[in-house]
Order: C-alpha cells, then sequence, then structure tokens
C-alpha cells in the first residue's frame, strides 16, 4: 500500500524506491468528531488504489484514490448534487481547483500558495484539530449575529413606539442607545474567549449514517467512482478530507 518510484537508466530499471507515509496527527479523532457532528467525510487522493484502500482501513472514512485534480473537481461537484453543501480541506497544487469549488474551501498551514489563494479560510497551523473548531465558532458568530439583530430590532421597536406617545425623553433615548451599542459590543466580545465544544450527532442526521459512520450518498458515490478511476496512476502523495453536511 505504499507509493513506489523506480529509477532507471539505459531504458532498464536500476533502483526502486518505496515511499513511507504516516497519517498527519489527530486524523482519526478530527474524523470521528466530523462523524459525531453529523458530517459526512470522505478522503480524495492522487495515490494509487492500493493506497487508497490501506487508509480505508486506517481511517475507516470513503477514501477515492487515483484522482487527477479535475477528477477531484468532479467529485465536489458530484456530492454538491448528492448530498448538500461541502467543504474541502487540502495544501496541495492538485488541490486548488477543488477548493475553489467547493462552499467551503479550508487551506493547511503548510499548504502552497495557490491552495491558500483558492481557499476560503486559511488555517495559520497544521493542526486539523482547528477545523471543528471553525465550524463551531462560525456556528457561534452566527447566533451572536442574530441576537444582535433581535435585540437590536425589539430595542427599536419599543423606543419608536414611546418617542410616538411622548414617553420618552430624549436624554433617556440617548442613554439607552449607548447601553443598546455597550451590549451589543459586550455580546460580539464574547466570541473572543471562544472555546470548541464536542459536536452532537442529532436524529435527524444520525439516520442518514451506517454503522461504519458513512453515509449512504458518500457510500454510492465511493462505489461508483471505484469502477473509473485509473489504476496506474500514482501521484505525490496527499490527503483531503470533503466534508458535506447531511440534510442541511
Amino acid at each position: 500500500g505504499s507509493p513506489v518510484a523506480l529509477v532507471g537508466w539505459d531504458v532498464q530499471a536500476q533502483g526502486l524506491f518505496v515511499f513511507a507515509e504516516t497519517l498527519r496527527p489527530g486524523s482519526a479523532e478530527f474524523l470521528l468528531d466530523c462523524h459525531r457532528r453529523g458530517l459526512d467525510c470522505a478522503v480524495l487522493t492522487g495515490d494509487h488504489l492500493e493506497r487508497g484502500r490501506q487508509l480505508e482501513r486506517d481511517l475507516h472514512v470513503a477514501v477515492l484514490a487515483g484522482l487527477l485534480p479535475e477528477q477531484k473537481l468532479e467529485h465536489i461537484r458530484a456530492t454538491q448534487q448528492a448530498i448538500g453543501p461541502a467543504a474541502m480541506v487540502g495544501d496541495g497544487v492538485n488541490d486548488a481547483p477543488a477548493l475553489a469549488l467547493a462552499d467551503v474551501g479550508i487551506a493547511l498551514g503548510c499548504g502552497t500558495d495557490v491552495s491558500r489563494d483558492s481557499a476560503d479560510v486559511c488555517l495559520m497551523s497544521n493542526d486539523l484539530g482547528r477545523i471543528p473548531w471553525l465550524f463551531d465558532l462560525a456556528a457561534a458568530t452566527v447566533r451572536t449575529i442574530r441576537f444582535n439583530l433581535f435585540w437590536a430590532f425589539v430595542y427599536n421597536c419599543v423606543g419608536v413606539g414611546l418617542a410616538l406617545t411622548g414617553a420618552l425623553n430624549p436624554i433617556v433615548a440617548a442613554l439607552c442607545m449607548v447601553v443598546s451599542s455597550a451590549c451589543v459590543v459586550g455580546t460580539s466580545l464574547r466570541l473572543t474567549r471562544f472555546e470548541s465544544g464536542s459536536g452532537q450527532l442529532d436524529a435527524r442526521r444520525q439516520r442518514h449514517l451506517g454503522t461504519d459512520g458513512v453515509s449512504q450518498p458518500v457510500a454510492d458515490l465511493q462505489r461508483s467512482s471505484r469502477g473509473m478511476l485509473p489504476a496506474s496512476h500514482t501521484s505525490a502523495p496527499e490527503k483531503v478530507e470533503i466534508l458535506s453536511e447531511v440534510g442541511g
């Protein structure tokens, strides 16, 4: 299951190199966290098919191997059509088209310039554990925005109503405006102390997942892809995750 390269001259193979790979630290924990959140996970790689099978056994996740950059692009598009919004995590030149097409492209800190330029989010580190934190931070930010909008709407409706009846003194209105702005700023500043919690998998999303944590759409996509992958194709070792939320 390891990538190999032949070295030769005089029209003959004179040497064989076997490249050993190690999984990025935290990969298994990262995938487990994503499954708990109800996210489908798959690995797209340019490695040969046997290496893909080895990754599948090690990570217990759907792996599509032997892919060219344009094939990764097609799988992102197929995932969006079959499941819904997709997030792509990558760090290589071959990942750039898929990062650009994905609803959310995430480049790791070790990524190439073109992958960082194509991504929507660039992590400052190579820690995959920051990606679940990123999801939680995004959700907390949306909740904060909604709370601030709700507070501002209620405040202005009450303030305008009192002003129309003449029951609101202008000085009191000015003080209330300061308090309102302070509340909005204070609520937003809480995000600077944000800490990620463990994702919970709700029952609606659980129905989409099999016993191995792979959803039926991803499993179907994996099975249909294996018949079209070129068995002889090899490329530089890389690991890419596609994350797409089930059920929208």
